[in-house]
């Protein structure tokens, strides 16, 4: 019976060409850019620069757990997958967005703004402006409490 169904369909005679029509196409992934922070280097001032050095040594000391993440339009802090801070640097001033809902830190000082209907880089509804001359220690305050927060939510 076999040799009968071979004998009535025959195997068919195609061409590479024709062959190659129906071939699954193998998609192309893009593999994800690493950036580094000579993206941002344009950004700084060197009285900013010294200060995201400052502040960068201070998010690292929080934890051991801490990681910093160069993105394209913004440097990312992290515990585990859930970034706590984000910023941004300008000649002027560092930008930070904290990873929380405006309202939930204790902020005495007034310092973040409420930017959950605002367009922005970074993750998280509170902004806060750090300028050179500003009281790092306060504008700390905050950004261990966001990680304390995102760091319990993991």
């Amino acid at each position: 019976m076999a040799e009968r169904a071979i004998s009535v369909w025959q195997s068919p005679s195609l061409t590479e060409d024709v062959l190659r029509l129906y071939q699954k196409k193998e998609k192309t992934i893009k593999s994800k850019t690493d950036y580094s922070l000579d993206q941002h280097i344009s950004a700084f001032s060197s009285e900013t620069r010294q200060l995201y050095d400052l502040l960068k040594t201070r998010i690292l000391n929080i934890d051991s757990s801490v990681q910093e993440e160069i993105k394209k339009f913004y440097i990312a802090f992290k515990c585990g997958n859930r970034n706590f801070v984000d910023l941004s640097p300008t000649k002027q001033s560092i930008k930070l967005w904290l990873n929380c809902k405006f309202g939930e830190l204790h902020d005495p000082n007034q310092l973040g703004r409420d930017v959950t209907d605002i367009g922005h880089r970074g993750n998280g509804d509170i902004e806060i402006i750090l300028k050179p001359a500003s009281n790092l220690q306060s504008v700390m305050d905050l950004i261990q409490q966001s990680f304390r927060l995102n760091s319990d939510s993991d």
